[in-house]
């Protein structure tokens, strides 16, 4: 439990910090931070999609592999 409150505690921290950066901007630094961040976003959500298709690929293969490896156990002696 210790561990997860720290977490929280550090996100919050993260958070408020973040805050605080975000109200020390001008409006044109606003706006470039707002696209950068919906940027990086974008990316994140690429990339989570990217690995999900990667882990369905690779579930995919584990299962031929097992079926490979059965037939090769059927066929010894």
């Amino acid at each position: 439990m210790k561990a997860s409150d720290n977490e929280n505690n550090h996100k919050s921290e993260q958070e408020k910090l973040l805050d605080q950066f975000v109200l020390t901007l001008d409006d044109k630094q606003l706006m470039q931070f707002k696209r950068i961040s919906s940027m990086w976003n974008e990316a994140l959500e690429r990339q989570e999609k990217e690995l999900s298709e990667l882990e369905k690929e690779n579930e995919r293969l584990l299962s031929l592999l097992e079926a490979f490896n059965k037939q090769l156990a059927d066929q010894l002696p």
